[in-house]
């Protein structure tokens, strides 16, 4: 049994836990969820993943993946995104019973009433990889907010689904099954791809000569 791994970035405040945790209480096997390093959540069905200095960077705690359907691993606001993503797709390239399922992005909207530094360009890069744009704690003072950057992103023709969660009947069978909607074609089969398309083609994971990302993203959320 191939076990699906979804990404889940999201902004502090977001629960992005609870609400996964809520939506699939009923699936049966249970979902397992696996953490950054910095986590402070032990769930009992919780697992930590690793990074390291020399590669392989980033270890994945021990799946069963025989009794496993899905998984979802928390992406670090401590570390460049491209980075953990890049390091992800190599780990699903070499085990073939994990695969790519949705690249999920939570975002806490009272952030958008007073963003932190660089906010638009770390948003505008989790976009580019994200299947779904999901809103949380939407509220009078801050829906104007989360249209405009459901129009920004309709605008630029981003194929992302962008949602704002309520406190029940959300579409979690849509956004978890359905095709993927992300720009980047990181977890995408280089076979398939054109080559303007492939992965070191990527925006956010283009490489200079020196080694150093072209478009390097801000660690806005970063804790000291």
């Amino acid at each position: 049994m191939s076990t699906t791994i979804h990404l889940v970035i999201e902004t502090p405040g977001a629960t992005a836990f609870q609400i996964l945790r809520d939506a699939t209480e009923d699936d049966s096997p249970t979902p397992r969820f696996i953490f950054p390093p910095e986590s402070i959540i032990e769930p009992e069905n919780g697992l930590m993943w690793k990074w390291l200095t020399d590669r392989p960077k980033m270890i994945f705690p021990t799946i069963e993946s025989e009794n496993l359907n899905e998984c979802f691993l928390f992406i670090s606001n401590n570390l460049n995104l491209a980075d953990q993503l890049e390091e992800i797709s190599l780990v699903l390239e070499k085990n073939s019973d994990l695969s790519i399922g949705k690249v999920l992005f939570f975002i806490y909207s009272p952030t958008l009433l007073s963003p932190p530094t660089d906010f638009q360009e770390w948003i505008d890069a989790s976009a580019h990889f994200a299947d779904a744009m999901l809103f949380t704690e939407r509220n009078n003072k801050n829906a104007a907010l989360i249209k405009s950057y459901q129009d920004r992103y309709s605008t630029l023709r981003y194929p992302m689904e962008s949602i704002v969660l309520g406190k029940k009947n959300n579409p979690w069978a849509r956004i978890l099954e359905s095709f993927p909607r992300r720009i980047s074609h990181i977890f995408d089969s280089p076979e398939l791809l054109e080559t303007e398309d492939q992965p070191e083609m990527d925006r956010y994971l283009v490489r200079l000569p020196s080694g150093h990302r072209k478009h390097t993203i801000p660690l806005v959320f970063k804790k000291s």
